[in-house]
């Protein structure tokens, strides 16, 4: 059997090509949702969300509202999503792996590659379920007739999108990016 040695720059290609083909939009929810889901969250319950002990989730605002969603916390992390939103959010998070660019990716060892992909591959899939719902909640909105609670979501959405197609990241983020960059309401 021949053993081709395969580019950084070509396996990362296979991996997002692999990991796009998660859709972004599906009338499927992977949460459940709260009977509240409308609803705005209590600052109060983001608070006592923080004491989780992770301080430095804290700090970090991405990392805060995938942590609150996967907390099963929706009305919170999506608050922190539209509403308290940092100026840019990958300049602003302590994520390793969107602190790291594609030319230092292909530096690295395949050990190192093999072990941050699957961080990669974690990672993405956060984002796209969290932006599912929030893409959901906008369709929702619209539904409902409030058409400026539907456009703040999916502004928050395509402005998280813009930022890390943008970023000097690893390509798979900026593809992703690419995507979120460009949703619309399913209608």
């Amino acid at each position: 059997m021949h053993h081709t040695h395969q580019t950084p720059v070509r396996m990362t290609s296979l991996l997002t090509s692999l990991v796009l083909l998660i859709p972004i939009i599906s009338t499927a929810c992977d949460k459940p949702q709260s009977p509240t889901a409308e609803s705005e969250s209590d600052p109060a319950t983001e608070t006592a969300a923080d004491t989780d002990g992770q301080a430095s989730a804290s700090k970090d605002p991405l990392a805060k509202v995938l942590r609150l969603f996967d907390q099963n916390n929706p009305d919170a992390a999506i608050h922190q999503f539209v509403d308290d939103a940092p100026k840019n959010w990958v300049k602003s998070t302590e994520m390793e792996e969107l602190q790291l660019s594609e030319a230092e990716f292909s530096e690295l060892s395949r050990a190192e590659r093999s072990s941050l992909q699957q961080q990669f591959i974690d990672r993405v899939g956060e984002i796209k379920v969290f932006a599912r719902e929030v893409v959901a909640r906008a369709s929702k909105a619209k539904k409902d007739g409030n058409e400026e609670r539907a456009e703040k979501y999916m502004e928050a959405v395509n402005k998280l999108g813009r930022q890390l197609r943008e970023a000097d990241v690893v390509i798979v983020f900026q593809q992703t990016g690419n995507a979120l960059a460009n949703v619309t309401i399913d209608e």
